[in-house]
């Protein structure tokens, strides 16, 4: 497979902002993206649990947004994503 500069280019700037962005953890606009990406079924079940943290539950999934001081909201914000893109 063959890469033009323009591809390499592209492709090098995307990862080198991903790995800038590590640190910072994922933003609810991250998080609505890659579910919208997943298979229905699956995008369902996820959908469910980000309901379930925004009332205020979903301490189990602290582990995987420790960068995140306010679990309910960060549910929230990625719930309101989530129905604005159609998944309720």
């Amino acid at each position: 497979m063959k890469l033009t500069e323009s591809q390499l280019r592209r492709i090098i700037k995307e990862e080198l902002k991903a790995a800038l962005n590590e640190d910072e953890g994922e933003t609810p606009e991250d998080v609505v993206a890659r579910v919208m990406a997943m298979p229905p079924a699956f995008r369902h079940s996820v959908a469910r649990d980000f309901y379930s943290m925004a009332d205020g539950g979903g301490e189990e999934f602290a582990q995987y947004y420790p960068h995140v001081d306010d679990l309910a909201a960060f549910g929230a914000a990625v719930v309101a994503g989530l129905e604005a893109a159609g998944v309720r």
